[in-house]
């Protein structure tokens, strides 16, 4: 929706409480990435860090 590529159109209100819950959780998940006993979920720690920060690139550049 913030790329214009679905026609249904939601409140931005409630699009942004959505992504910043999703930065919430990326973020959680990250640090538990960092704490993982396995390599592979060790792995996923820069993709979860990376989907948090993009998303979060998002929504501050919105707000300008």
């Amino acid at each position: 929706m913030k790329g214009d590529f679905v026609t249904y159109k939601f409140p931005v209100k409630v699009i942004h409480i959505i992504l910043w819950i999703f930065v919430v959780v990326f973020a959680l998940n990250t640090i538990g990435n960092i704490f993982a006993k396995t390599l592979l979920e060790k792995a996923f720690t820069l993709l979860t860090l990376g989907s948090a920060l993009a998303i979060g690139f998002v929504l501050r550049r919105q707000l300008t």
